[in-house]
This record gives structure tokens, sequence and C-alpha cells, in this order.
């Protein structure tokens, strides 16, 4: 079985939704820590390297900005912040906190590895959560959980390492750590980007009475199993509101059991529309010369996710031995210098830190993926879009999405790959707004005024 039909499996036992420890659903704390360890080949990529020693440099980070008050609090990871104007801006929280005001906000920082200096970033007020949960860490020793039985037979019968009982310690240590902040910092709402990295903080936030909107971030569909499932979970563990980038979205969930509490609104993408009128014709044509030296005829830019990346890396390697005559572009879901010799015996294939898939995108002839959100945004540009069916994961995400051979070509093979570079690009037209809603920054207004 895949790693759907595994999980489906484990909450098939429908008693896990009564599994109850000091008045906590345990199920809704640990579900997606045994998702995530059901995903194929997790955490395997260069970009886990070096991150210990970095964390530990992030403890005091944005310390200043902790004993303030604010109208909002927003919650985000480092991988969100772009480049642009020369400031690192969060593609999510940023907008928000420009249209309420950047000294009425505070940013709540994840990071694998460390956070921008802060006079490169365009966020105002930030704190690092690394020193938060170090804190949850410290106090979670002194909490006590009992074996549960249900949990134990899902390990051994599904052959899974949770360690249940200390990510149970640490969402009680840090619900606690959270309702003291939230008490001191009183904001008004609270806004989370990728609802369950941040279960703790909305459980806090509505002990408290504050509501919580999740901002999408990636590909939800029908098979995101962080958003369904056959499960009745209360719904303090999950947002009250979702900005969707479209109605595409916000119709998928009205199926979901999880989300039926969830007011669902369709924002669009504010990062998508940004990209498409900050280059100008004459900038692409600049950037494509730069990039097609000879003996080059197309750029293939190809988006990465960890969680296929060691596979996805070797099937770039043997479509570019291929294909000498074409430029690889690889773009890992996040760079570091552990990256820099991944190619290094293939000329045709580069990285690159300076542009980014939406400049990129622009100026390609192809654009490749497995299953990124990605695949959904090529499709406003004019490119060959091409889904790599690595472990099922393209059909499984996108068959009911894209079209195939209209919105996309679904390919196996490095040979297959080679066939659609081949083909002429695709002219896009105007992106029907059921993906991604037209005008973000005027839905975003409409929406906060309504606050």
């Amino acid at each position: 079985m895949n790693h759907l039909q595994l999980f489906r499996a484990i909450e098939a036992n429908t008693h896990l939704q009564d599994l109850k420890f000091n008045g906590y659903q345990l199920w809704s704390i640990v579900r997606n820590k045994y998702r995530h360890h059901l995903l194929a080949n997790i955490s395997d990529s260069q970009a886990e390297s070096k991150r210990s020693m970095a964390l530990v440099k992030n403890i005091f980070y944005g310390f200043s900005s902790l004993f303030r008050r604010y109208d909002t609090v927003l919650f985000s990871h480092t991988i969100n912040r772009k480049l642009l104007n020369g400031t690192y801006y969060d593609r999510f929280t940023d907008p928000i906190s420009d249209c309420i005001g950047q000294n009425n906000a505070c940013t709540v920082e994840l990071t694998n590895d460390s956070h921008h200096k802060r006079d490169t970033m365009h966020t105002k007020h930030v704190v690092s959560h690394i020193g938060i949960k170090i804190v949850g860490l410290l106090l979670s020793k002194f909490i006590k959980v009992p074996d549960i039985a249900d949990f134990n037979a899902i390990n051994t019968q599904f052959n899974i390492r949770v360690n249940y009982q200390k990510d149970i310690k640490e969402f009680i240590a840090n619900t606690a750590v959270f309702m003291a902040l939230l008490k001191l910092w009183r904001p008004k709402q609270i806004y989370v980007v990728c609802y369950y990295s941040y279960i703790d903080v909305i459980f806090a936030a509505h002990k408290l009475g504050i509501p919580v909107i999740e901002i999408q971030h990636g590909l939800i569909g029908d098979k995101h199993l962080a958003y369904h499932s056959s499960l009745a979970l209360n719904k303090e563990y999950f947002p009250d509101t979702l900005f969707t980038f479209g109605q595409f979205d916000a119709d998928t969930l009205s199926a979901s059991t999880l989300f039926k509490h969830t007011e669902r609104i369709p924002l669009g993408n504010w990062l998508l529309e940004y990209a498409t009128h900050k280059v100008d014709a004459e900038q692409k044509k600049l950037l494509r010369k730069q990039l097609l030296i000879k003996p080059y005829k197309k750029i293939i830019v190809i988006t990465s996710q960890v969680t296929v990346e060691n596979q996805l890396i070797a099937f770039v390697k043997q479509t570019a031995r291929l294909s000498h005559d074409n430029l690889f572009i690889f773009l890992p879901r996040t760079y570091n210098e552990g990256y820099s010799t991944m190619f290094h015996d293939y000329e045709n294939i580069i990285l690159t830190k300076e542009y980014d898939f939406y400049t990129l995108v622009q100026v390609a002839d192809v654009h490749a993926t497995v299953y990124s959100t990605c695949a959904l945004e090529a499709t406003r540009f004019d490119v060959i879009n091409v889904l790599i069916n690595i472990n099922d994961m393209s059909v499984k995400h996108f068959q009911n999405i894209l079209q195939d051979k209209k919105d996309a070509y679904f390919i196996a093979t490095p040979e297959e790959m080679i066939q659609c570079i081949t083909k002429e690009k695709r002219i896009a037209k105007e992106m029907n707004s059921y993906f991604f809603a037209h005008d973000y920054n005027h839905n975003l207004k409409k929406r906060l005024g309504t606050i």
C-alpha cells in the first residue's frame, strides 16, 4: 500500500478520535506526525544538512520585539521569504502585515537553518520560534504521559517510529507557553501558514477566544491527508478561517470532515500576481540570453520537494545525459551549500540562488516537477508543463486537476521527458480564477475590512 492507503488504514480505527488525556484529544495532536513518517523518503534531502548547529544561534533572534502588544500575530517560516527589491519579503504574511500596518503585527518565524539579518527583512517585528520551542522542550521534561495501547499497536503494525509521548508532552508544554505569550501580546487575530505546524498555537488561541486564520501555502486538493480524514476531530485544533488560493480548494474542502467548521475565503496568490508584473519583456529577453549560451537550445526548470528529492535528482541526471544540448536548472525547496557539488559532473545542470521559480518560469521552455503547487502556477505561463510521476505522486495529486496533454504531460521516464522537451511551447491563456482568484490585494483589503 502507498502512504495514502496506509494512513487511511490507520484511521479506519474510529476509536482514535476518542483517545483523551487530561482533556486533550490525542489523535489531533499526533496524527500529522504519523502522516509525516509515512511519506516516502521524508527528510532525506540536502536541505536538512547543518541544521542543528545553526538553530542554536537563533534563540534570542528578535528578542526586543517579544515584549510588545500587537493587533495581529502571524506564524510562518523562513522558506516563505523571497528577495524582492533588496529585502526579504514573506510572500504569505507580509502582504497582511503591510495592510494592517507593520507596527501592529509580529511574525513568529520558524527556520531549518538561520534567520535573515534584521536589516535585510521587510518585516518590522520578527521573533524566532526556536527560542519558544526550547522553553517548551524544557517544560515538557516535567510532564508525564502514559503508554497509549492504540499508538503502540500502530507503531508495531505499520513499522512506524513515532515517539508519541514526546510529541504529546511538547504539545502540552508549548500550549502553556503560547497561552502566556498571547496574554502578553493580546492579539485580535492570529494567522498561521500551514496549520498542522502550529496546532499548539491554534489550541492555545482558541482557549483564549482568539480567532485563527490559516493562509494556504500549497496545493490541498482531495489527497492531502492533513486536510482530509474519516474521523470527527475537535474543531479547536483547526483554524476558524482558511484563505485559499482559489475556489477550487475552497470547494474541495467543503467535503472535508476536518474543515466543515472552517470558513473558506478565496484570495489568490500574492507572489504569482507580483511575479507576472515585475519582469518586463526586455528583462525576460536579457535573462534568457544570459542563460541560453551555446550549445543550449532550451531551458528546463525543475522544481523540487524534499519528500522525493533524491529520486528526482537521479531522474534529472539521467535526462541531462540524454540531452546535452539543453540547459536544466534545478531549484531545491530550500537552497544550501550542500547542493553545490550535487551536479558537479553535469555541465548542463545548474543551480541558482539569484533567481526563483517565478522569474525563471517566464524565460523557460519547460517546467517540470513531481507534485509541487508550481505545476498549477506554471499553467499561467508559456511553458511546456511536465509532471514526473515518481512514487505515483503526480497522478495521485493532479490527475483530477490538470488535464493530461493539455494542462500538463504526465511522464514516468527520462525518454518521455525528452519527448516533451522537443514539443512546441504552449501559449498560456488568462488563467481561470478557479485555481487562483484574481486581484489578491483587493480581495485581502475587502476581507480585512470585515474583521
